[in-house]
């Protein structure tokens, strides 16, 4: 439980950093100088409702990963969507803009995700490459 609730809090942090990351490419490009502070809040807020949200739409596995990826978009779309009415987000930023922002905070989070299971895959075998050297070396003991 202590290990979910950490993950919870990492990629929360990770989304957010990277939404704001994108927020800041495009208010550049909109010519805008910067990030009011309540919006990073409501980031962060749009962000644990995101990763809540992810924990029971992960309970639903599909063998399909393009399924699986239009859902996480829809889902992510419209908790922004919502979000983005309730805290006024379209008088500066187009609620098509925001998708798009969506899209590619999404593939750039599962990049983050690729190299994150490749890591992960790496120490696994590392571990087992060593547990495998201790029971032969326990094995020639005897």
């Amino acid at each position: 439980m202590k290990r979910l609730i950490l993950i919870f809090i990492r990629n929360t942090f990770l989304t957010t950093g990277i939404t704001l990351v994108v927020l800041g490419v495009v208010a550049a490009l909109y010519g805008g100088s910067s990030i009011f502070v309540r919006t990073i809040f409501e980031n962060l807020g749009a962000n644990i409702c995101l990763h809540l949200a992810f924990m029971v739409t992960r309970r639903f596995e599909s063998k399909y990963f393009l399924i699986e990826a239009a859902a996480d978009i829809a889902v992510i779309a419209g908790i922004c969507l919502l979000f983005g009415a309730y805290f006024g987000w379209f008088s500066s930023t187009p609620a098509g803009v925001v998708v798009l922002m969506v899209v590619i905070t999404y593939a750039i989070s599962s990049a983050f995700q690729v190299f994150r299971v490749r890591e992960d895959t790496r120490y696994i075998n590392a571990k087992l490459k060593q547990r495998a050297n201790l029971r032969r070396e326990h094995a020639e003991v005897k």
